[in-house]
């Protein structure tokens, strides 16, 4: 799934709050989405569809910094299913309005509580730069161990050798990280899920220890974009739950008489083997 991008048409100190950019193709249509600029993340407050933003600097507790002209600025999805995507496919039947916004919005909102309590978490963009993972997770014998949030870019391994202990760094070369090029990724865009120590290593550790956050990760980490097949799942949910709002079904936000929720009538069989595919493959059980 293409992220979009665009550039800063101007300087910007590490106070402005007005940021012009070159153009808005992909970007969403209404207000209150994500973007970042370098490590620095905005939020951008009004100005949809226009060359000029007003943002709220440092969004999510990221370091506000001044940035030089004709600096990339991403989008930053924050759920599987996108509005703009989805008003457009509406808009293709003939069933767009503006109107709809809020209704559209609330049924993204069920569809992404919806897939993430079936995939495990939200695969996509996230500001943490290190987290404690837990060694107790690692498999064939403490050699693999599942990444499922992802890691875009690794820059150190520290384990603690028994709990409690001062987090010592991880010689580098003595670890894989995959999927490698040659070996099958679920999506074109998948980062590293998984980190496997080498058969023959050089440093003082082979396994990850057994422990609670006694291994930490840092780097970029998240996915750059969520996958593809998962936005596109989470679009066509969307669809069909405004469909049947559409034909006079109501309730369809919430759970059924059996704690069911409501949205999960609106995904087929083979979309939820994709959810299991995805779930599967974070979590470490296709090594299994």
């Amino acid at each position: 799934m293409a992220v979009a991008v665009t550039t800063t048409a101007e300087a910007l100190d590490d106070s402005e709050t007005g940021v012009d950019v070159t153009n808005v193709l992909g970007f969403p249509a209404t207000d209150n989405y994500t973007v970042r600029v370098d490590s620095e993340w905005m939020r951008v407050t009004s100005g949809a569809g226009a060359t000029t933003w007003t943002v709220t600097r440092g969004y999510n507790s990221t370091t506000i910094a001044a940035h030089d002209d004709a600096s990339s600025i991403f989008h930053v999805p924050e759920t599987y299913a996108d509005l703009g995507r989805i008003k457009n496919r509406l808009a293709g039947g003939g069933s767009e309005t503006t109107a709809d916004d809020d209704i559209l919005t609330d049924f993204i909102d069920a569809v992404q509580s919806y897939m993430v309590s079936r995939v495990g978490m939200f695969l996509g963009p996230t500001t943490t730069g290190a987290i404690d993972v837990d060694g107790v997770d690692a498999l064939d014998d403490g050699v693999l161990l599942p990444i499922p949030f992802g890691i875009q870019s690794l820059t150190t391994i520290e384990v603690q050798p028994t709990t409690g202990d001062s987090f010592v760094t991880v010689t580098a070369a003595d670890v894989v990280s995959g999927p490698r090029e040659w070996e099958p990724r679920i999506d074109p865009d998948q980062p590293t899920t998984w980190l496997m120590f080498k058969d023959v290593v050089s440093g003082d550790h082979s396994r990850f220890p057994e422990g609670v956050g006694n291994v930490r990760i840092t780097g970029t980490l998240g996915w750059s974009t969520p996958p593809a097949r998962l936005g596109e799942l989470a679009d066509t949910m969307v669809i069909r739950m405004y469909h049947a709002a559409q034909s006079g079904q109501r309730d369809l936000v919430g759970n059924d008489e059996d704690g069911m929720p409501l949205v999960s009538r609106f995904i087929s069989s083979a979309d939820e083997k994709i959810l299991r595919m995805f779930k599967a493959e974070i979590s470490g059980h296709r090594w299994l």
